[in-house]
């Protein structure tokens, strides 16, 4: 229980200093119609980041027995979670689970980089574009630049059903399945 209470808290610190949660509410709220953007899967992902983060430094604090007990329980619930979801397509979990694993990579690598006040930038000017997530050195590096494509016109007789953006994790996992991980890592 502790160790989910670190995990929440750690959210309402991020959303008083740094007001994640009214930007993830106008991320999110995008107009019928309109393209959505990977922006709020990667402030999603370094929140979640980093209260994967802080909940890990609390682990570490405990000694070994509560240590134990801990991974015990987590443990437990991961099998029971992972039983549940075998009716559930691989693809589905992945990107459910993503902005957590892939989030904290980001997080780790800006920590080691420059301690909490690195990760305080993340929340506050999060990178607008997903590739970051699978090359979280480029973002320390500042080379996390990307392409915006505009919209197609629609010509005379054309309909237009539909509008969107595949980010980089969507194409990865595409790509993924039908290339050598890295080669679609790389792609």
């Amino acid at each position: 229980v502790r160790s989910t209470l670190v995990h929440g808290l750690t959210h309402v610190l991020q959303d008083q200093n740094c007001g994640v949660g009214d930007r993830m509410e106008k991320l999110q709220d995008v107009p019928e119609g309109q393209p959505s953007g990977t922006e709020a899967s990667v402030l999603r992902a370094i929140i979640e980041g980093d209260a994967e983060r802080v909940e890990g430094l609390y682990r570490e604090s405990l000694g070994p027995r509560e240590r134990a007990a801990l991974d015990r329980e987590r443990g437990d619930k991961v099998e029971r979670a992972d039983r549940k979801l075998r009716k559930v397509p691989e693809i589905v979990v992945t990107l459910l689970t993503s902005p957590y694993a892939l989030g904290g990579g980001l997080v780790q690598a800006s920590a080691i980089d420059g301690g909490n006040d690195t990760i305080d930038d993340l929340l506050r000017d999060p990178p607008v574009s997903d590739k970051v997530l699978l090359d979280p050195l480029r973002e320390l590096a500042g080379e996390s630049e990307y392409t915006e494509v505009k919209v197609p016109r629609t010509r005379d007789g054309e309909k237009r059903f539909g509008s969107g953006e595949l980010g980089a994790l969507t194409w990865y996992l595409m790509m993924s399945e039908r290339l050598p991980v890295a080669d679609a890592l790389q792609a």
